[in-house]
């Protein structure tokens, strides 16, 4: 099964579905928009951070980066050419300044972070919502996880971009998601690639497919009342 990095896991958020939320933000995106609100959730794999406001000069993160990746005249400070990603100078940071851009964590133990607030869930009417990047590039993973949440009682909600793949998303996700926040970026096809890195095709094609569902499914417990 093909596992995510997460970004981070955000507590008390009132922004990413109803109610008081924890949001696990996972680590990798189809797209790549011009105007992302989480650049570093683009790439699916490990990345290295730099915050200038925490450095304080001390240099011994270069003393350390044994590839000569860091250097006070990039205008990056790093190299990403010749960083191998080996994370020595992040262990050896004496204010934080180097950070490690997405952490490796099991089903478990996201249930343990965000279970910590399901006294906030019941009393706010709030959940779990899985955000990104793109939580559904990762289907096997997020379906375990999204059925844990079930089994305890935790409302769900998945923020997506809309590139998946349908029959997956259908399988092994829709029949554990309690509300879905559907992002459509640009409405023309040219657009859409020229901002966001690729075409929206299939994200307009899944959009009506899960409107279909919706509508569908309404119809069906409609008449289940008659």
């Amino acid at each position: 099964m093909k596992a995510p990095l997460i970004l981070e896991i955000k507590g008390n958020s009132l922004d990413d579905g109803p109610g008081i939320r924890s949001v696990v933000f996972f680590k990798g995106c189809p797209l790549s928009c011009r105007w992302c609100h989480n650049p570093e959730s683009k790439s699916p794999g490990l990345d290295l951070a730099f915050d200038a406001a925490e450095c304080i000069g001390c240099n011994t993160c270069m003393e350390t980066c044994q590839g000569a990746a860091l250097s006070r005249d990039h205008p990056f400070f790093i190299d990403r050419h010749k960083c191998s990603l080996c994370l020595a100078c992040v262990e050896t940071c004496p204010s934080g300044a180097l950070s490690q851009v997405g952490q490796p964590m099991t089903i478990d133990s996201i249930l343990q972070a965000t279970l910590k607030d399901q006294r906030f869930f019941k009393n706010s009417g709030g959940g779990v919502t899985l955000s990104g990047g793109e939580p559904t590039m990762f289907a096997d993973f997020t379906s375990d996880l999204l059925q844990a949440l079930k089994r305890s009682g935790v409302h769900t909600l998945v923020e997506t971009c809309g590139m998946f793949d349908m029959t997956a998303f259908e399988e092994l996700l829709y029949p554990f998601i309690d509300m879905i926040y559907y992002d459509i970026k640009l409405i023309d096809a040219k657009e859409h690639t020229h901002y966001c890195g690729a075409p929206n095709d299939r994200i307009i094609a899944n959009f009506r497919h899960l409107q279909k569902i919706f509508w569908m499914g309404l119809l069906k417990s409609y008449r289940e009342r008659l």
